[in-house]
């Protein structure tokens, strides 16, 4: 029978390690260190370790100056602000859409990342009157200014209408739509062409519901017929008209409350 060798480890008595193995780590975070211990052998080895913080950004509110700036200077560009309760930045009209390509914009991104949040806390107030975070929008000294630049800048009868019309409603508002036109060839259980036409609609409602944090848009999909397009033409030309007369009202509201010096703010 052939002599079998020893392995040299065992021969000094040293047992071979089975199953998971695991090691103690011990943290020290006031002398920085990490340290290592072998549960088995007592062995411990310490580690200096260089502790990286992340610093949360610290939100600096914009100077009076810097505030109306960047209002003028996004204005100019032919672009202005939705009346969101976090406002967006949107073309005053189609020809203005080249405008968000501009190396001025993009300057204006970088240079004011926190305008949106400090431009909604501002308007919030200047519409309802709501107390405000001095930390977002600097001092009292320094919000009076800003509230005269919103007023001068954004706030106008139109946008005082859109906004208490998307923070105060309770059910979801239009928002879009898509359409196509279909022409009918073939028909289960008709011989020959129907040779009909008729349209379908595809609404999309932003929905205002607060516990809604997901996806706020909801879809309808409608058909319509010429005759039921006709239909509707006349109900929203009604409507509108008498939108008309209500936004009439409220611009003289607005006037008569700006003449007696709060902007027809609360």
């Amino acid at each position: 029978m052939p002599e079998q060798k020893q392995n040299p480890e065992q021969s000094k008595g040293a047992s071979v390690p089975s199953g998971d193995e695991s090691v103690e780590v011990t943290v020290n975070k006031s002398t920085k260190e990490i340290s290592l211990k072998d549960p088995a052998t007592g062995r411990l080895v310490t580690l200096k370790a260089n502790v990286i913080e992340d610093e949360e950004e610290k939100f600096t509110p914009l100077t009076p100056d810097e505030f109306r700036n960047a209002l003028e200077k996004l204005s100019a560009l032919g672009l202005t602000w939705t009346a969101d309760r976090i406002p967006r930045v949107v073309a005053k009209n189609p020809e203005a859409e080249d405008a968000f390509l501009s190396d001025e914009f993009k300057h204006l991104q970088r240079a004011y990342p926190n305008l949106p949040r400090e431009l909604s806390a501002v308007v919030y107030h200047a519409l309802t009157g709501s107390p405000v975070y001095y930390e977002v929008v600097g001092n009292e000294e320094g919000l009076k200014e800003k509230l005269s630049a919103v007023r001068d800048l954004l706030i106008t009868s139109a946008y005082r209408s859109e906004f208490f019309f998307k923070y105060a409603l309770k059910v979801p508002y239009f928002e879009d739509i898509d359409w196509e036109v279909v022409f009918k060839t073939h028909e289960r259980n008709v011989e020959g062409i129907p040779a009909s036409a008729y349209a379908l609609l595809l609404l999309t409602f932003h929905n205002t519901n607060a516990n809604v944090t997901a996806d706020r848009h909801q879809n309808l999909s409608v058909a319509v017929d010429l005759k039921m397009v006709e239909k509707l033409i006349r109900l929203l030309v009604d409507i509108r008209t008498g939108l008309e007369d209500a936004q009439k009202l409220a611009d003289m509201f607005y006037e008569r409350s700006k003449a007696e010096g709060n902007n027809g703010t609360s």
